[in-house]
C-alpha cells in the first residue's frame, strides 16, 4: 500500500512540474512571438 501511495506521489509530482515547465515555455514563445498558443 505504501508503495503505491509513493507511486501516486511521483506521478502527480511529475505531472504538475511537466504541466508548469510547459506552461513557462509557452508563456516564454507567446511573449516572443505576440500570439496566443492556439492562433498558428
Amino acid at each position: 500500500m505504501k508503495n503505491f501511495l509513493k507511486y501516486l506521489l511521483t506521478i502527480f509530482l511529475l505531472t504538475f512540474t511537466t504541466q508548469s515547465l510547459a506552461n513557462k515555455y509557452l508563456s516564454k514563445a507567446d511573449n516572443l512571438f505576440g500570439m496566443s498558443k492556439f492562433d498558428l
